[in-house]
């Protein structure tokens, strides 16, 4: 009996360390002290799709890819000069591989960006061309809109639109090679609306330095010198409610490298550093996040795509870090060349035009239960949100974020004592602060009578020693001598 409760041990255990050696990449996170610290894989690749699975010959140099509202995939196929579409189980639909624009074929040149409006029509950014394409779902050419007719754009600049996106109203945001005050904004008909959300200069050393020189430098000096310019874009996704999400491409770790722009164009998401927070070490080289691509789910989970490492860094829309997952590699489910990514639910797509292939990725059991705690969390639901969120503590003892769940879960039923313990292990000093407060209150509300009591029963003795204070002073006295050995009667 003993070697068969043995033997099932070391089966499991081998099983358990199989599985882990299937996993294409190790897991993640960093907790609160910006340590990296291991996790559990909360996505792992599914499914890899190539144009010879489909049928239609193999992806060449494939650029981008986009989903339309019904969770249709279309992938530019740049090298192929074609739009391939996949319906939302991943099967083929259709091929476009023919462009014409007034009867006459149109050939693309370069093409770097594909997006797909509410009503089906098709734009594609023809960077090599200098032009914008907007087409039905036959491959009909409807509008092509050229460099836009303004001032702001001299005409010694090279015009090359790479990503874009098309609002609810139909004004299109484009990132073009050479621009760099911002996304290019143009109406329905092509004219020019202005520039929106433009890139800070960062305050990197190498730019303080220059800030410094210039102060003890002459005219003539400063023209000779470096003149820094805010970072170029390099690609963007709008959600539903029209907001525009943009990646930038840092070489270095620093700060906003993906943002969500309102209206104005003004950052919504906190301004702090993305993706990993130390460089990795290639060839003794610091090697550092470098992000291609940002979307978001229908949840509102923002997934960041780096090139550098080929790993998706994904937040929620406070900008916590709730996975990491991806690698760059040679094994299945690895990146040769990641450069987009979309989502479809739950579902993580990323294109990769080194291997000319498509990874879909889903979540794990982990990564379904910190999706279902986080929804609930931030629903403020947060005694629903309590069950995943011992799940994920359970496979996971170094997230901060579920020990500041159940925190949340336990202050609401009043137990502030667990709950100072969960805020002080997942470091959240605000709202350990919160529950110490709280804490104290419950003590003091459960004691009062007892309080009550007390100070009531010290008045009264000090009143009594008030009122026979000479009595008692007397007799303080006379104990005093009697103790000294003098004859208090005499």
């Amino acid at each position: 009996m003993k070697c068969k409760v043995v033997l099932i041990c070391f089966l499991m255990v081998l099983l358990i360390v199989q599985i882990a050696a299937a996993e294409p990449y190790e897991g993640y996170t960093y907790n609160s002290y910006g340590e990296r610290v291991p996790s559990p894989n909360g996505y792992l690749p599914s499914k890899v799709i190539q144009g010879i699975n489909l049928g239609i010959g193999h992806f060449k140099n494939p650029a981008d890819i986009v989903t339309d509202q019904y969770d249709n995939l279309y992938i530019l196929d740049s090298g192929n000069q074609r739009i391939v579409i996949l319906d939302s189980e991943f099967n083929l639909k259709k091929v476009i591989n023919q462009f014409q624009y007034n009867g006459k074929v149109e050939k693309l040149n370069d093409p770097t960006g594909i997006f797909v409006d509410k009503n089906g029509i098709i734009y594609i950014a023809d960077k090599g061309n200098g032009r914008v394409l907007s087409l039905n779902q036959d491959g009909i050419i409807h509008k092509i809109y050229g460099k836009p007719e303004t001032s702001l754009i001299g005409g010694n600049i090279i015009y090359g639109p790479r990503k874009l996106v098309v609002n609810s109203i139909g004004t299109i945001y484009i990132i073009s090679d050479n621009i760099n005050q911002g996304l290019v904004s143009i109406d329905p008909d092509g004219n020019f609306l202005g520039f929106y959300g433009s890139n800070k200069i960062q305050a990197t050393l190498e730019i303080l330095n220059e800030m410094l020189w210039r102060k003890f430098s002459t005219r003539e000096q400063i023209k000779q010198r470096q003149s820094f310019q805010p970072v170029e874009y390099s690609n963007l996704y709008i959600d539903e409610d029209d907001f525009v999400y943009t990646s930038t491409a840092y070489e270095g770790v620093t700060k906003a490298q993906l943002k969500k722009l309102n209206p104005m164009g003004n950052n919504l998401l906190p301004d702090i550093t993305y993706g990993d927070l130390q460089p990795e070490f290639i060839n003794n080289a610091p090697v550092n996040s470098a992000f291609v691509d940002i979307c978001a789910d229908d949840d509102e989970f923002i997934y960041g795509l780096d090139r550098n490492m080929g790993r998706i860094f994904m937040y929620n829309q406070r900008s916590d870090l709730l996975m990491v997952f991806g690698k760059i590699g040679n094994n299945a489910g690895n990146f040769g060349d990641p450069v987009a990514l979309e989502t479809i639910g739950d579902k993580v797509i990323v294109l990769d035009s080194l291997k000319c292939s498509i990874t879909i990725f889903e979540p794990t059991l982990y990564g379904k239960k910190i999706r279902e705690a986080v929804l609930l969390h931030e629903a403020g639901k947060f005694e629903e949100a309590l069950k995943p969120w011992e799940i994920v503590k359970e496979l996971n003892t170094n997230y901060d974020m579920a020990y500041v769940g159940i925190g949340r879960a336990m202050e609401l039923t009043e137990n502030y004592e667990a709950a100072m313990e969960n805020f002080y292990v997942g470091n959240n000093k605000f709202l350990y602060s919160d529950a110490k407060k709280e804490h104290r209150t419950e003590i003091l509300r459960a004691n009062f009578s007892v309080y009550v009591t007390v100070f009531l029963l010290a008045i009264v003795l000090i009143r009594i020693a008030v009122k026979y204070r000479k009595k008692i002073k007397a007799y303080l006295l006379h104990v005093n001598l009697k103790r000294k050995g003098v004859n208090v009667n005499e």
